[in-house]
């Protein structure tokens, strides 16, 4: 190792005392130490001013590679060719915690100014973003296509850039995956979340039979809006704003004023339990479905019944209306996809191939796709995750989005349409490029799922906020698309 002077260019000290190559330095935040990791499976504290040796940290059985001074000067950061991150104390040399980070050897590192955030990177092709203070990961960055060589965080923390040898330098947004907000206040599962039009509100339901009306700045409860004798399964703002609608488990679908808190009407036609409901473009109808296998078209004003759409073989699990308000998509247990005229009620395509239970579906906002998610099955547990792209003027597939491990419950298309966001009971959110199909970014959520409840997702209509619901609470993200991808 070399010390030289920045302004004059001279040579201070040549620090020598590894065994073989050194892979990894740093100064101190104070300059007066710099640490070291080599080949030689050791790290070194040196002197910067006499180039003594002032610590010699053993215990690896391979190379260690980057490594770095916490802001603080208290703790060291080692990785090393295992994929293992490791954290020591600088003055002591003892370790402090240990984990594996990669599957491939870590070949940078770089540190928030804060301390709290650590991204690495890995040969095994991926960046990753660690939470300082418990180890968690937080953010798993795919695209690289070749062994990433770099990491560096801004001054702010919030854009970090990459670059590897696949000749790409990418730069990413770390800000737009990182939890804003916990909203907590119900007793159970929580179902379906909604945002109003103007995005300063959400409404959520859940297990507990109640749905809560929040500020979305906040986080504030404003109200809670109770009349469900069951499980209130969906919950959906009108895109005029003025009212809200809601299902449940006692068959009925209800219309609240979410200004006095109200009940307004109550829906009654079902003959089981009501999965989902969405208003159309207009403010004017409400589409429900039903595990009765029907689709039901209600009119608001009045709260009468004016179509009854029946095709399905098993219970209709999702609803969505395209953005002209003339398609109806439903999703269902049977294993299909439908497309229905809403004017007429005629079933226009059923789009076969789904291979599982559809359990969420969503028109994109310019209505030429349909995104379906959900799973295979056997002996009433889920299995394989699902989650599937239809072109809608073609009645064809376009794409398979491949990387859950396990049964997809939500999914939503970003307002500019350019992103697809979905949850898993894998515990991870995964958001993915709607061109192309190419995973974006992974948020590993450990405790989003719990048993069987399956996390749901929504983006805020105007592309600010995602929010994620994880077991009895609500999660909300700053969803800025990354950058670079």
């Amino acid at each position: 190792l070399k010390v030289w002077d920045t302004v004059s260019g001279i040579e201070v000290s040549f620090l020598d005392g590894h065994k073989d190559r050194v892979l990894g330095i740093s100064f101190s935040p104070d300059g007066r130490r710099i640490v070291s990791g080599s080949k030689d499976r050791t790290i070194k504290i040196w002197d910067a001013v006499d180039g003594s040796v002032v610590r010699t940290i053993r215990g690896y059985s391979v190379a260690v590679g980057p490594v770095l001074f916490s802001p603080d000067g208290k703790y060291i950061i080692a990785g090393d060719w295992n994929g293992n991150i490791k954290k020591w104390d600088a003055t002591s040399g003892a370790e402090l915690s240990s984990f594996r980070a990669h599957k491939g050897e870590i070949t940078s590192m770089s540190l928030t100014s804060d301390g709290k955030r650590l991204a690495s990177g890995s040969a095994d092709c991926n960046v990753k973003i660690w939470d300082m203070s418990t180890g968690d990961e937080l953010i798993v960055l795919r695209g690289h296509r070749q062994v990433v060589k770099s990491v560096a965080f801004s001054g702010d923390g919030q854009r970090l850039v990459s670059g590897g040898q696949d000749r790409m330098i990418k730069i990413w947004d770390t800000v737009a995956s990182r939890e804003r907000r916990i909203l907590t206040g119900h007793e159970k599962h929580v179902q379906s979340v909604s945002f109003s039009p103007d995005s300063k509100f959400l409404a959520s339901c859940g297990d507990d039979k109640v749905i809560i009306l929040w500020e979305k700045t906040t986080g504030k409860e404003i109200m809670r809006l109770e009349g469900h004798e069951d499980i209130v399964t969906c919950v959906a703002f009108s895109p005029d704003g003025r009212w809200i609608a809601s299902s449940s488990w006692d068959k009925t679908i209800k219309i609240w004023d979410p200004v006095a808190g109200s009940e307004l009407a109550t829906l009654s036609g079902h003959a089981n339990y009501v999965y989902s409901v969405a208003f159309t473009p207009d403010s004017k109808h409400i589409v429900s479905s039903s595990k009765d296998k029907t689709i039901r078209i209600w009119e608001v004003e009045t709260g009468e019944e004016v179509m009854t759409l029946r095709g399905h073989q098993a219970g209709v699990s999702s609803v969505a209306i395209s953005p002209d308000g003339e398609f109806i998509a439903s999703g269902s247990h049977d294993q299909t996809v439908k497309i229905w005229d809403t004017v007429t009620g005629n079933e226009i395509a059923t789009l076969n191939g789904f291979g599982g239970q559809v359990t969420a579906i969503v028109f994109s906002p310019d209505g030429k796709r349909i995104a379906s998610v959900g799973f295979t099955k056997e002996l009433a547990v889920p299995q394989g995750p699902i989650a599937k792209i239809w072109d809608v003027a073609k009645r064809q597939e376009i794409m398979t989005l491949y990387g859950h491990s396990s049964w997809i419950s939500g999914v939503d298309f970003s307002p500019d349409g350019k992103r697809i966001v979905t949850t898993s009971t894998d515990d991870t959110i995964r958001i993915w490029d709607a061109a192309t199909g190419h995973e974006i970014l992974a948020l590993q959520m450990t405790g989003v799922s719990d048993s069987w409840a399956s996390p749901s997702v929504a983006y805020s209509p105007d592309s600010r906020t995602l929010s994620v619901t994880s077991f009895d609470k609500i999660l909300l993200f700053d969803s800025t698309p990354p950058a670079g991808d």
